[in-house]
């Protein structure tokens, strides 16, 4: 069902954020640090539970963050969200250098990555600011064509998959901690629900949004699990460990039957790609978002100019695909986590 008003539907909220995360999650969590095999499985068990209450908890402080000023104050709103705007922007960068690298390394190779980069972020800040119904217009279209690709790759990986052996998932024996450190890393996955608050206004009958986020969390969910288990059985414990993207070996060694396409594997990039540009789109459309919330207008322009100085390493040694991971879990899931709790007692206190 399709929303008026320039409001979206909840179906059309829950397509988005699937399309959103569903790439970086394949590409990012799976096989990341303890996001692995037994522990990984139990870790998105226990994460589904806690992000259940938590986007209940997001739904309810929504009216705060559509009138933050009024609840904070301006002093109070704009430093907010200045590091509501951090953590896109990083996340911008970090999306835009997987994107960049994998279209360098599998459909554009010989090409500076640099170029590459460019064309990506001129694309997105070009349609970042086409409004909340246009993109979900593009969620209703792309939504099974990205789902059903991904259920297909892991449908194919099953049935074709070389030396294929149930015994090497439970190769990583479960470890309370590895299953404790795997539930936090699943939630800073999911960290990008924190900004949903500042949505709600966009969505029709938003007090009942919830059940699309649920809905939206349930798939990321059954996706992640499915690859999880099938990657140890699929490549082998070692050769899974070894891998940076674990999922990029399941793409190479699946095919149609019949071998109708030589080159199968690009169509799994290139959709997962798309996916990726999808995200970043949606990343530069809710920076925009965040800022108008406090009354502050900045460029799309502006916006991508910063994500392109970020994502080029601009301090020696840094490389934010080698720290984002880091800064996520130490700095940026703790802070917006404690940041929703100040906005929540702020509210209380105003008794709205």
């Amino acid at each position: 069902m399709f929303a008026e008003n320039d409001r979206i539907s909840h179906r059309q909220l829950m397509r988005q954020i699937v399309l959103s995360l569903a790439a970086p999650f394949l590409l990012c969590l799976a096989g990341w640090r303890d996001v692995k095999g037994v522990n990984g499985v139990v870790g998105i068990g226990v994460a589904m539970v806690l992000l259940g209450f938590y986007v209940i908890f997001l739904v309810r402080l929504g009216p705060a963050y559509e009138h933050l000023q009024k609840v904070l104050g301006k002093v109070q709103s704009v430093v907010i969200i200045a590091v509501y705007m951090i953590y896109v922007l990083f996340t911008a960068a970090y999306v835009l250098n997987l994107a960049s690298s994998l279209a360098s390394e599998w459909l554009l190779s010989g090409v500076r990555e640099w170029y590459i980069r460019a064309a990506i972020l001129l694309v997105c800040a070009v349609g970042s600011h086409q409004g909340m119904q246009k993109r979900a217009r593009m969620a209703e279209v792309s939504y099974w064509i990205i789902v059903g690709s991904l259920a297909l790759l892991i449908l194919l990986a099953f049935v074709q998959g070389e030396n294929f052996s149930a015994q090497e998932f439970w190769r990583g024996t479960f470890r309370e901690k590895g299953a404790v450190w795997g539930t936090y890393e699943i939630l800073c996955g999911f960290l990008p629900l924190t900004l949903l608050p500042f949505l709600l206004s966009k969505v029709a009958k938003a007090s009942s949004g919830g059940k699309a986020v649920f809905r939206a969390v349930g798939v990321l969910g059954i996706l992640l699990a499915a690859v999880l288990i099938l990657l140890p059985m699929a490549l082998g414990w070692d050769r899974m460990l070894m891998e940076k993207i674990p999922v990029l070996p399941l793409m190479t060694g699946t095919n149609l039957p019949g071998d109708i396409l030589a080159r199968f594997d690009v169509i799994w990039i290139s959709l997962l790609i798309y996916a990726l540009l999808y995200s970043l789109g949606s990343l530069f459309y809710y920076g925009s978002h965040i800022l108008q919330s406090v009354s502050l207008s900045v460029s799309h322009w502006i916006l991508a100019a910063i994500v392109f100085v970020i994502s080029c390493d601009p301090i020696s040694g840094y490389s934010i695909s080698k720290y984002y991971g880091k800064m996520l879990m130490n700095f940026g899931a703790p802070v917006l986590f404690i940041l929703t709790i100040y906005i929540y007692i702020w509210y209380r206190r105003k008794g709205s």
